[in-house]
């Protein structure tokens, strides 16, 4: 199983696009959104991938339409910290890497992995025996995001050119 990690879209329909495009090729069965999704636009794109979207929001996020069509698409999120279970793995989400290692002091040893935003700098981990994730930015000079591998419990981070 597959899971798309993306973050800091910040409005940016042309990259949400291609992540979206790269989704469909490679069968990805969820997406992560770390949040500074920005505006309503960048969360019908990212739901346009017709599979569960799981997300939280970021700093950039004061627009409240971005969470009104959070909730009308059915999207599973939390404005700030979103601990969910897929295949087994327990996942914590959230968009402030600080605000994430509170999070982890709290609940040692509960998560098998972590992600989150804000930096814009691909980063992998490990923290207190969980493996932390952030997938970069799509909004940046050097966009990225990452694929987690849940049955490998690998990530791998893929740079957009452009």
């Amino acid at each position: 199983m597959k899971i798309v990690i993306i973050s800091d879209s910040h409005g940016h329909i042309q990259r949400i696009r291609h992540v979206v495009g790269f989704i469909a090729k490679i069968k990805a069965d969820a997406i992560i959104h770390c949040g500074d999704w920005d505006n309503e636009e960048s969360v019908v794109e990212v739901a346009k991938a017709k599979i569960p979207v799981y997300g939280v929001l970021g700093n950039a996020d004061y627009n409240p339409f971005v969470e009104g069509k959070l909730s009308q698409l059915k999207i599973v999120y939390n404005p700030d910290v979103l601990e969910i279970e897929v295949s087994s793995k327990k996942i914590l989400v959230c968009h402030f890497p600080g605000r994430l290692i509170q999070e982890l002091d709290k609940e040692k040893g509960i998560f098998d992995i972590a992600f989150h935003g804000h930096t814009h700098r691909e980063k992998e981990a490990v923290y207190k025996g969980t493996k932390i994730v952030n997938p970069g930015a799509l909004q940046s000079l050097t966009p990225s995001f990452a694929i987690y591998d849940l049955d490998a419990n690998a990530v791998e981070f893929i740079d957009i050119e452009v």
